[in-house]
Protein backbone atom coordinates (compact mmCIF):
# COMPACT_ATOMS: atom_id res chain seq x y z
CA UNK A 1 0.00 0.00 0.00
CA UNK A 2 1.34 3.38 -0.99
CA UNK A 3 0.92 6.44 1.27
CA UNK A 4 0.34 9.75 -0.45
CA UNK A 5 1.44 12.98 1.11
CA UNK A 6 -0.34 16.23 0.43
CA UNK A 7 0.88 19.72 0.98
CA UNK A 8 -0.41 21.64 3.98
CA UNK A 9 -2.05 24.37 1.92
CA UNK A 10 -4.30 21.75 0.28
CA UNK A 11 -5.75 20.79 3.64
CA UNK A 12 -8.52 22.75 5.23
CA UNK A 13 -7.37 23.14 8.82
CA UNK A 14 -10.18 23.84 11.29
CA UNK A 15 -10.09 24.77 14.94
CA UNK A 16 -12.34 23.33 17.66
CA UNK A 17 -15.23 25.59 16.50
CA UNK A 18 -14.93 24.37 12.89
CA UNK A 19 -13.52 27.70 11.69
CA UNK A 20 -10.67 28.21 9.28
CA UNK A 21 -7.94 30.74 10.00
CA UNK A 22 -9.55 33.29 7.66
CA UNK A 23 -12.96 32.91 9.27
CA UNK A 24 -11.47 33.23 12.76
CA UNK A 25 -9.53 36.35 11.76
CA UNK A 26 -12.62 37.93 10.17
CA UNK A 27 -14.78 37.30 13.21
CA UNK A 28 -12.19 38.49 15.75
CA UNK A 29 -11.21 41.65 13.89
CA UNK A 30 -14.56 42.75 12.45
CA UNK A 31 -14.40 46.12 14.27
CA UNK A 32 -10.85 46.73 13.04
CA UNK A 33 -11.96 45.95 9.48
CA UNK A 34 -14.78 48.52 9.74
CA UNK A 35 -12.44 51.17 11.16
CA UNK A 36 -9.89 50.51 8.40
CA UNK A 37 -12.61 50.75 5.77
CA UNK A 38 -13.84 54.11 7.12
CA UNK A 39 -10.30 55.48 7.40
CA UNK A 40 -9.46 54.42 3.86
CA UNK A 41 -12.64 55.98 2.47
CA UNK A 42 -12.03 59.22 4.38
CA UNK A 43 -8.41 59.41 3.22
CA UNK A 44 -9.25 58.67 -0.41
CA UNK A 45 -12.13 61.19 -0.46
CA UNK A 46 -10.06 64.02 1.00
CA UNK A 47 -7.05 63.30 -1.19
CA UNK A 48 -9.32 63.18 -4.24
CA UNK A 49 -10.52 66.70 -3.44
CA UNK A 50 -6.95 67.97 -3.18
CA UNK A 51 -5.92 66.09 -6.29
CA UNK A 52 -8.80 67.53 -8.33
CA UNK A 53 -7.80 71.08 -7.40
CA UNK A 54 -4.27 70.65 -8.71
CA UNK A 55 -5.21 69.93 -12.36
CA UNK A 56 -7.57 72.90 -12.41
CA UNK A 57 -4.71 75.23 -11.50
CA UNK A 58 -2.29 73.42 -13.81
CA UNK A 59 -4.77 73.57 -16.68
CA UNK A 60 -5.24 77.30 -16.11
CA UNK A 61 -1.46 77.74 -16.08
CA UNK A 62 -1.22 76.13 -19.50
CA UNK A 63 -3.43 78.83 -21.00
CA UNK A 64 -1.89 81.80 -19.22
CA UNK A 65 1.50 81.81 -20.89
CA UNK A 66 4.37 83.12 -18.73
CA UNK A 67 5.36 86.62 -19.77
CA UNK A 68 2.04 87.14 -21.54
CA UNK A 69 1.35 87.47 -25.26
CA UNK A 70 2.74 90.08 -27.62
CA UNK A 71 -0.03 92.66 -28.02
CA UNK A 72 0.56 93.05 -31.75
CA UNK A 73 1.21 89.50 -32.98
CA UNK A 74 -0.39 87.48 -30.17
CA UNK A 75 2.59 85.13 -29.84
CA UNK A 76 4.03 84.52 -26.35
CA UNK A 77 6.81 86.90 -25.40
CA UNK A 78 8.93 84.15 -23.88
CA UNK A 79 8.35 81.65 -26.68
CA UNK A 80 12.02 81.31 -27.61
CA UNK A 81 13.33 81.27 -24.05
CA UNK A 82 14.66 77.91 -22.79
CA UNK A 83 12.37 78.02 -19.78
CA UNK A 84 9.35 78.02 -22.05
CA UNK A 85 9.99 74.40 -23.00
CA UNK A 86 10.66 73.45 -19.36
CA UNK A 87 7.42 75.17 -18.34
CA UNK A 88 5.42 73.29 -20.96
CA UNK A 89 6.92 69.92 -20.08
CA UNK A 90 6.45 70.45 -16.34
CA UNK A 91 2.86 71.55 -16.92
CA UNK A 92 2.02 68.52 -19.07
CA UNK A 93 3.63 66.02 -16.69
CA UNK A 94 1.97 67.62 -13.67
CA UNK A 95 -1.41 67.45 -15.36
CA UNK A 96 -0.82 63.81 -16.34
CA UNK A 97 0.25 62.77 -12.85
CA UNK A 98 -2.65 64.66 -11.25
CA UNK A 99 -5.29 63.07 -13.44
CA UNK A 100 -3.74 59.62 -12.93
CA UNK A 101 -3.81 60.22 -9.18
CA UNK A 102 -7.50 61.19 -9.35
CA UNK A 103 -8.28 57.99 -11.24
CA UNK A 104 -6.39 55.78 -8.79
CA UNK A 105 -8.01 57.47 -5.77
CA UNK A 106 -11.42 56.95 -7.37
CA UNK A 107 -10.61 53.30 -8.02
CA UNK A 108 -9.77 52.99 -4.33
CA UNK A 109 -13.12 54.53 -3.40
CA UNK A 110 -15.08 52.21 -5.67
CA UNK A 111 -13.40 49.00 -4.50
CA UNK A 112 -15.52 46.54 -2.47
CA UNK A 113 -13.32 46.78 0.69
CA UNK A 114 -13.33 43.04 1.31
CA UNK A 115 -10.88 41.62 3.80
CA UNK A 116 -8.82 40.04 1.01
CA UNK A 117 -8.54 43.43 -0.72
CA UNK A 118 -6.79 44.94 2.29
CA UNK A 119 -3.88 42.54 1.88
CA UNK A 120 -2.83 43.51 -1.60
CA UNK A 121 -4.94 45.62 -3.91
CA UNK A 122 -6.08 48.43 -1.59
CA UNK A 123 -2.60 48.99 -0.23
CA UNK A 124 -1.17 48.98 -3.75
CA UNK A 125 -3.83 51.41 -5.00
CA UNK A 126 -3.29 53.79 -2.09
CA UNK A 127 0.49 53.76 -2.49
CA UNK A 128 0.18 54.33 -6.22
CA UNK A 129 -2.26 57.20 -5.67
CA UNK A 130 0.04 58.92 -3.18
CA UNK A 131 3.02 58.42 -5.47
CA UNK A 132 1.23 60.13 -8.34
CA UNK A 133 0.02 62.88 -6.00
CA UNK A 134 3.57 63.57 -4.81
CA UNK A 135 4.87 63.56 -8.39
CA UNK A 136 2.19 65.97 -9.57
CA UNK A 137 2.85 68.37 -6.66
CA UNK A 138 6.56 68.16 -7.45
CA UNK A 139 6.00 68.95 -11.12
CA UNK A 140 3.46 71.63 -10.27
CA UNK A 141 6.14 73.34 -8.22
CA UNK A 142 8.31 73.19 -11.31
CA UNK A 143 5.55 74.87 -13.31
CA UNK A 144 5.32 77.78 -10.90
CA UNK A 145 9.09 78.14 -10.59
CA UNK A 146 9.48 78.16 -14.36
CA UNK A 147 6.72 80.71 -14.86
CA UNK A 148 8.87 83.48 -13.41
CA UNK A 149 12.04 83.48 -15.57
CA UNK A 150 14.30 86.47 -16.14
CA UNK A 151 13.23 89.36 -18.33
CA UNK A 152 13.17 88.51 -22.06
CA UNK A 153 15.60 91.27 -22.87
Amino acid sequence: MRVKYSKSHFLKVLNHNNETADELFASNYCQLHEEAKEWLKWTAENCTIVTVLIPTVTFAAAYTVPGGPNQITGTPLLLYQPFSVVFTLADVTSLTFALTSVITFLSTLTSPFQLEDFRKSLLRKLMLSFTFLILCVNDDGGVWCDSYPNDPE
